[in-house]
């Protein structure tokens, strides 16, 4: 039989440091540029406060924010990665009430594809899937209405990915494939993801709040041929 070992420090409520040691804030970092899309998010839904930064730190961009006993500082990464273990652990009091206002602010952003629309040489499955995510695009928007959960889609044309690539085409086939694609682009180039981008966010900001069951060409006009 084993004996049983005491109870750690922090197990027990003794556990008190002679210095008077807290937790003033956590430390996270969002990408150059991002400030208003999380301001939207701690701020517009969470409720919580902007505190106004000092102004040598202000310079260098971020937002800070407090709530309660919740203080959450929010800085500039150039080269941003999502963190894989680092994480804050926040409490909730109400965990059903912020769940429903979540809800309320939720946005669905489907990719979809205008060979959905009008057709892709040999290759029929996926744009077949794309034309089905559309209609579901649609028909979640209806449902999801009455929760104020808005359902909307970017339907990109040709743009600069290694999709062509993956599916295992030869260098021949690809030009071919881009020859096609800039022939039926009356903007007469590739598209670039950030341009995709782009759309998402727009679509997902709160000044699109009306628009829901909408799918958004990304495409350089192409539909329009």
């Amino acid at each position: 039989m084993s004996r049983r070992q005491p109870p750690l420090p922090y197990e027990t409520p003794e556990a008190v440091s002679p210095f008077g040691l807290g937790l003033h804030h956590v430390q996270l970092a969002l990408p150059p540029g991002e400030e208003e899309v999380c301001r939207r998010f701690y701020v517009d839904v969470l409720g919580m406060t902007e505190i106004r930064k000092p102004p040598v730190l202000a310079a260098r961009g971020g937002l800070w924010v407090r709530s309660d006993a919740l203080e959450i500082h929010l800085g500039v990464e150039d080269d941003f990665r999502p963190s894989r273990k680092g994480h804050p652990g926040i409490l909730v009091a109400d965990i059903d009430g912020l769940a429903e206002r979540l809800t309320a602010r939720g946005v669905e952003v489907n990719v979809t594809t205008t060979v959905g629309q009008r057709g892709w040489p040999s290759g029929s499955v996926y744009p077949a899937t794309k034309s089905a995510l559309e209609t579901l695009t649609r028909c979640w928007a209806l449902e999801l209405a009455p929760d104020g959960v808005r359902v909307v889609a970017v339907a990109p044309g040709a743009i600069e990915t290694p999709i062509a690539e993956h599916m295992g085409l030869s260098p021949e086939r690809l030009a071919a494939l881009r020859a096609w694609q800039l022939a039926h682009t009356p903007l007469g180039r590739i598209g670039r993801p950030e341009e995709v981008a782009w759309a998402i966010t727009a679509l997902a900001a709160p000044d699109a709040a009306f628009l829901t069951g909408t799918v958004l060409p990304v495409d350089g006009g192409a539909l329009v041929t």
